[in-house]
């Protein structure tokens, strides 16, 4: 059975697959984004998100996204963590 949890990637290709893996396994996923957090001192936000997986089944897992960024806007990090 598939899983959000414990998802790890590294490097382009691997995220790549992975999130076509949820996808293909998750056709209905979406993101609820409830707040963005912006620090310009470490070029970091912090989301809170509701991921809805399942429409029908109103399934949904609440994460937060830790990203940060290079100088120039490009992703450094993401880390999600559920709660």
């Amino acid at each position: 059975m598939f899983s959000l949890a414990d998802i790890k990637a590294e490097n382009k290709m691997n995220i790549k697959k992975a999130n076509q893996n949820i996808f293909d396994n998750c056709p209905d996923i979406y993101c609820e984004i409830l707040q963005i957090h912006v620090s310009d001192l470490t070029n970091t936000t912090c989301s809170e998100i509701i991921v809805h997986i399942n429409n029908a089944e109103k399934e949904e897992i609440k994460v937060i996204d830790i990203i940060t960024f290079d100088n120039n806007g490009l992703i450094n990090s993401l880390r999600a963590y559920k709660g």
